[in-house]
């Protein structure tokens, strides 16, 4: 019970975050970086809505909703850390913050180390 609370709590706020980014896009037309009309932080609130989801579904659909969500969530926050460490100034950041993109890879981590205390919990 306790990894699916922190699950739903830390996909909580991964989608605060991407949430965030994305009213500032809608907001300013530049708050993170697209693909083609789609910014890239609607892709990963919507991932992390699927992670939140996936906490509070039942056990059959649990890993599925999980993995949907959360693919696309490692998958750019992976190809934007290495866009960052190559060409920088890719990911969006605060004034003298850390990169967005590294506090999504660090946060994709844990969900999944969570989600594998969920799933391993659901077995016994």
């Amino acid at each position: 019970m306790i990894f699916r609370l922190l699950l739903t709590l830390t996909g909580g706020l991964g989608a605060y975050g991407a949430g965030a980014l994305v009213a500032r896009h809608i907001e300013t037309g530049s708050g993170c970086p697209t693909i083609g009309a789609i910014p890239i932080c609607a892709i990963v609130l919507a991932g992390y809505v699927l992670v939140m989801a996936a906490a509070i579904l039942p056990k059959g659909v649990r890993a599925p909703v999980f993995f949907t969500g959360w693919t696309p969530v490692a998958a750019l926050a992976a190809v934007g850390v290495t866009l960052e460490l190559i060409t920088g100034d890719v990911c969006p950041k605060p004034p003298g913050g850390v990169p967005q993109c590294y506090l999504s890879a660090a946060l994709a981590l844990i969900v999944l180390v969570l989600m594998m205390g969920v799933m391993r919990k659901g077995r016994s």
